[in-house]
């Protein structure tokens, strides 16, 4: 996908456009319809004005119920994510809290991770979608698979973790502090990757829903990670929906036009950010 490719997908439809768009379109049928029982009345009597004020009514009472159909598609679309991804869930709650990967987005990384079979997994920003992962993991069967995921919390570092040995997944996920620090080419502060080991990687997938904040903070993610990435790695870049998100996904570009990047419609948006091995290789 080109830049421009990208800029173009950077506008789709929010949720709460989406939810706005109908009632828009409503609104216009039913001023339009109420206009046009005005002039009905009088051209052609009272019969006609009393069918188009009518028309007009429903119209309006279209407005209101339109208003919610937006959010009642995108709700029906998330039960039905988070009833996909049941057999890794396991019965727990999804999502826990708002920062979780919205469940749509949830089950794109499982699908990934189950077509894709990937031997080393890395996650940036930790939570449910590391026991996802985990989950995953473990359904391959194969052993050897690991999930490494960084977070800068100190909190849900700790918090993590114990969910992940509680559950028995501590021999395929590691949960690591990663503090943010400043560092030389990047927007703002990033993870400080001395906490990796250094055996780490080469990973195939790479999922980056941290750090937060608004802008380009998640830009360094490629270029940061790239000695660490497999010739044929994937990076999914959660919040695709927001102009920080597509921006990054862009300056990524510029840095490796090779990439193939897709964007995945869903309630937050995600980038699918694939490398391409090198022709001498």
């Amino acid at each position: 996908m080109s830049i421009n490719v990208v800029k173009h997908a950077s506008k789709r439809l929010t949720r709460k456009e989406r939810s706005r768009r109908p009632a828009t379109w409503g609104l216009v049928v039913a001023v339009s319809t109420l206009v046009g029982g005005a002039v009905g009345g009088a051209a052609s009597g009272a019969a006609a004005a009393c069918v188009l004020a009518i028309a007009g009514a429903a119209a309006a009472l279209a407005v209101l119920l339109a208003r919610d159909l937006g959010q009642i598609r995108t709700t029906v679309s998330e039960v039905a994510a988070v009833q996909a991804m049941e057999p890794f869930r396991d019965g727990e709650i999804y999502p826990l809290n708002p920062a979780t990967l919205c469940p749509e987005n949830a089950l794109t990384l499982c699908q990934e991770i189950i077509y894709r079979r990937p031997q080393r997994v890395l996650e940036l920003g930790s939570g449910s979608s590391t026991v996802l992962v985990s989950r995953c993991l473990q359904y391959l069967g194969a052993e050897g698979r690991t999930l490494v995921s960084l977070d800068h919390h100190e909190y849900w570092h700790k918090d993590t973790q114990n969910k992940i040995d509680r559950l028995g997944l501590g021999t395929i996920a590691t949960v690591l502090h990663a503090p943010l620090v400043t560092q030389d080419g990047l927007p703002a502060p990033w993870y400080d990757l001395s906490v990796l080991p250094a055996d780490a990687g080469p990973f195939d997938l790479i999922l980056v829903d941290g750090p937060e904040g608004k802008g380009t903070a998640r830009f360094g993610a490629f270029p940061q990670l790239r000695k660490y990435l497999a010739r044929d790695a994937v990076l999914l870049l959660d919040d695709g929906l927001r102009d920080g998100e597509t921006e990054v996904v862009r300056l990524w570009q510029e840095i490796e036009p090779r990439l193939r990047v897709d964007f995945v419609p869903s309630v937050n948006g995600l980038w699918r950010v694939a490398t391409e091995p090198q022709a001498s290789d």
